[in-house]
């Protein structure tokens, strides 16, 4: 066996005890045992990551499962059935989007291809939605299919450009510059869209985009550092996620109303696999 395969088989305790004794070492074998034990240590790392993760999903998505099963088991004529439904609806969107941003998050630093991860994702969507909605497609009108068509370009680009994000700043950090969407979104939304679809303006929506921006600033004069590039990127992302729920809001209520929402995700998921196959898909 050579020094190098002899130190890559070593336990990080066992390197570290060796290098103590550094007289019988020359400079060649504290360095391979250097690298050996950086190595091993950083795998036990992962491996630490790896774990707290899990047992985030299993507490989290559990505790979820059991809120689900409780709810099944309300009468159907109960009168906060619906409340209850509702409120179980926004916690399970929430937990969702916060495991999906940590799995993202762990991945793009382990694995250094965010293309190659949004497209696993994508693949795996498109092979569900295909299998549960493939009457559905067959039975669309095709005018709306090709007006959708406009969708799976920017989604693609939020999701690609949130994933390039996180190899810069941390997932908290773009967490805060999404919660400024709403600053954005509104103005937009309130210049573009007609009168009777417009958001209502009032003295509260007003003082909660106010808080968020404040708590914006706290959060950003807190950090010691942080990378320019990541903010921007996330600053794109911001702007790609607005453009896109805003047009998918135009089309879904006007050109493309009536169209399966199923329908809508299963064509942003296949589009964007399709076109990245043909270019091998690009790894970050």
């Amino acid at each position: 066996m050579s020094l190098i395969q002899h130190a890559e088989c070593l336990k990080p305790a066992d390197v570290i005890g060796s290098l103590a004794s550094l007289d019988s070492f020359g400079a060649d074998n504290v360095l391979y045992y250097g690298l050996a034990a950086i190595d091993a240590i950083g795998e036990q790392a992962e491996n630490h990551n790896l774990m707290q993760i899990t047992a985030f999903c299993a507490i989290v998505y559990g505790t979820l499962g059991l809120g689900w099963f409780s709810f099944s088991r309300l009468p159907k004529d109960h009168e906060k059935r619906d409340t209850f439904e509702l409120g179980l609806l926004c916690i399970t969107f929430m937990s969702m989007s916060a495991g999906m941003a940590i799995l993202n998050k762990a991945l793009v630093s382990t694995l250094k291809t965010p293309s190659l991860i949004t497209a696993a994702q994508m693949v795996m969507a498109v092979v569900a939605l295909t299998c549960m909605s493939f009457q559905q497609l067959m039975e669309s009108n095709p005018r709306q299919l090709l007006m959708w068509l406009i969708i799976p370009g920017l989604f693609a680009a939020i999701l690609i450009s949130s994933s390039y994000t996180y190899q810069f700043i941390s997932l908290s950090l773009l967490t805060v510059v999404r919660n400024l969407a709403p600053l954005v979104s509104l103005t937009a939304e309130t210049l573009l869209m007609p009168k009777e679809k417009a958001p209502a303006v009032n003295v509260l929506s007003v003082c909660s985009i106010l808080i968020m921006l404040v708590g914006a600033s706290v959060y950003a004069g807190s950090l010691a550092s942080f990378s320019v590039v990541g903010i921007l990127l996330a600053v794109l992302n911001l702007c790609l996620a607005i453009t896109e729920n805003m047009t998918s809001r135009r089309l879904l209520t006007e050109e493309c109303n009536g169209l399966p929402l199923q329908i809508c995700t299963l064509v942003n998921n296949f589009f964007w696999v399709d076109s990245n196959t043909c270019d091998g898909f690009p790894h970050g």
